[in-house]
Order: C-alpha cells, then sequence, then structure tokens
C-alpha cells in the first residue's frame, strides 16, 4: 500500500500521526474518515459554525473533526 499512502500524503488527504508514522493496521475511525473525504473535496466551506451546528453527541465541541463532519451533514 506505500504507493497508495504516499499520494494520501502528496494530495494532503492523509497527515499521519507522530513521528512520520501511518497506524498501518489500526482501525480507521469515523470522524478520520470525514477529514480524509473533506480534503478530499479540496475542504470546501461548511455552513454556520462547526464548533456548534451539528448534533452528534458523540463528537466533542472542541473537536478537530467538527468541520469535516459538519460538512458530510
Amino acid at each position: 500500500f506505500n504507493t497508495a499512502i504516499c499520494w494520501l500524503k502528496q494530495k494532503g488527504i492523509t497527515t499521519g500521526y507522530n513521528q512520520f508514522t501511518f497506524g498501518y493496521g489500526r482501525t480507521v475511525l469515523r470522524e478520520e474518515m470525514a477529514a480524509f473525504l473533506h480534503r478530499l473535496a479540496e475542504s470546501p466551506p461548511v455552513w454556520g459554525d462547526p464548533a456548534t451546528c451539528h448534533t452528534f453527541r458523540d463528537v466533542p465541541p472542541g473537536s478537530d473533526f467538527n468541520t469535516a463532519i459538519c460538512w458530510l451533514k
């Protein structure tokens, strides 16, 4: 999967983890997938305030994924 992972990184779709790791073998969380899709779509704007406009109780208000999640909604 090296070629595909490098393409994702080059396009800015994924950023990886600390220490230049990718998290091989780790399950992709749904909030991470939301971020991947938002970046793949070239990070379009979100209507409203991402900090407060969604209704997902399991996403904390200060989450780094709020913008992507609101965009998907």
